[in-house]
């Protein structure tokens, strides 16, 4: 088991921590329920049993738990965020207006594609480039910027929608 208070592993037939003094209470797990949803912007984790209390805010979880139900962070996976209050955050939108300057200006070096999320895409554009000497590249450019000011391009590599001009 593991103390709430100072989060030291405990012997289960101990009644206080050695380390800190704090007088545990035996508690048993709650019983099994439905497991609790993972949201879209967490991954589910393999649960390692940490003594049925969560790292993050010791609350007691049973044993098959994937997400702590007092403070929500996945179990087993050894992320404790720094503020409790912490909520993984989608990924941006990009702006199209940017994408469409970066392909505009820097075309030939592939920059819209990265900056959009498409590597692989920016890596064969400098490779195109350097093939036919700046020409396929600087061409393929303006027709990604084409496309993005005539919003023939609406998402980034994740699918994600671009922002829209914003004077």
């Amino acid at each position: 088991m593991i103390c709430p208070k100072c989060g030291m592993n405990i012997a289960l037939e101990t009644d206080t921590c050695p380390n800190c003094g704090m007088t545990l209470e035996r508690q048993t797990p709650p019983e099994p329920q439905s497991q609790t949803p993972v949201t879209d912007n967490m991954q589910a984790h393999v649960h390692t049993n940490t003594g049925g209390f969560c790292p993050n805010c010791g609350a007691p979880h049973a044993p098959d738990a994937i997400q702590c139900l007092n403070c929500g962070i996945p179990l087993g996976s050894g992320y404790v965020p720094v503020n409790p209050n912490q909520v993984p955050q989608p990924p941006r939108q990009r702006s199209r207006l940017i994408a469409a300057f970066l392909a505009l200006f820097f075309g030939a070096f592939g920059l819209e594609n990265f900056y959009l999320g498409d590597s692989t895409l920016g890596v064969l554009q400098i490779l195109v480039t350097l093939v036919t000497c700046g020409f396929g590249g600087t061409i393929w450019g303006f027709v990604d910027a084409i496309k993005l000011l005539t919003y023939k391009k609406n998402a980034d590599a994740y699918g994600i929608p671009l922002k829209d001009f914003d004077f």
